[in-house]
């Protein structure tokens, strides 16, 4: 619940965070244009979960692995989440808590 709490303080008003099993969680950011805006609503996601958890007597540090994906034109919501579920797979292969892209912008 802390995580949820985090991740909703982190998103924009406009954004949509859901669960979407065990400890993977999905932003939605609509009218986000370039990749610099990705970015920065992923570093502050990162920075978030990175602040001291305290559960009972335990105090635990989480590091977020991230993937990041930009819809493409006729590209599906399946698509896209799955190229995002990709990106966070190879931010977990290279050394977890980073952000890792999958943006094609003109």
């Amino acid at each position: 619940m802390q995580v949820a709490d985090r991740l909703l303080e982190s998103a924009r008003v406009s954004d949509c965070v859901a669960r979407i099993g065990g400890d993977e969680f999905v932003i939605l950011c609509t009218q986000l244009n370039h990749s610099d805006e990705v970015r920065a609503v992923a570093e502050r996601v990162r920075q978030a979960i990175m602040v001291p958890f305290q559960v009972a007597d335990h105090r635990s540090i989480l590091s977020a692995s991230i993937g990041a994906a930009m819809a493409e034109p006729g590209e599906t919501l399946g698509q896209l989440l799955r190229r995002a579920d990709s990106a966070m797979y190879r931010s977990k292969r290279n050394g977890k808590n980073r952000l890792t892209m999958e943006i094609n912008e003109v």
